[in-house]
């Protein structure tokens, strides 16, 4: 039987992130594709304006992945230059590698 010393031993070459995708290439590509999922669930229960809703609904799915991965690629994601923003935590903590520790 393990000891519990011994069940976390593993954990020990694992890099942990404090960010959660916090940046503002994905704080945009969620925004656009929650509204283009709106635009399709409100596209099927109205009859008059079914297909004018759903094609622009899919096309924001497009835009939505293209403007994320577009400004993640320019910086403005995890990886890049771009700001970490952290709703939660004080300014004067934002973007430290203490994030998230009170």
């Amino acid at each position: 039987m393990a000891t519990h010393a011994d069940d976390h031993d593993h954990y020990e070459d694992v890099e942990f992130h404090d960010h959660h995708g916090q940046s503002v290439a994905a704080w945009t590509a969620v925004g656009i594709l929650t509204l283009a999922a709106a635009l399709i669930c409100l596209s099927f229960p109205l009859e008059g304006a079914r297909t004018p809703l759903l094609v622009v609904g899919l096309l924001l799915v497009v835009v939505g992945l293209v403007a994320g991965k577009v400004l993640a690629s320019t910086g403005y994601g995890i990886k890049g230059k771009g700001e970490v923003t952290n709703l939660a935590d004080a300014p004067d903590t934002a973007n430290r590698h203490d994030v998230g520790i009170s």
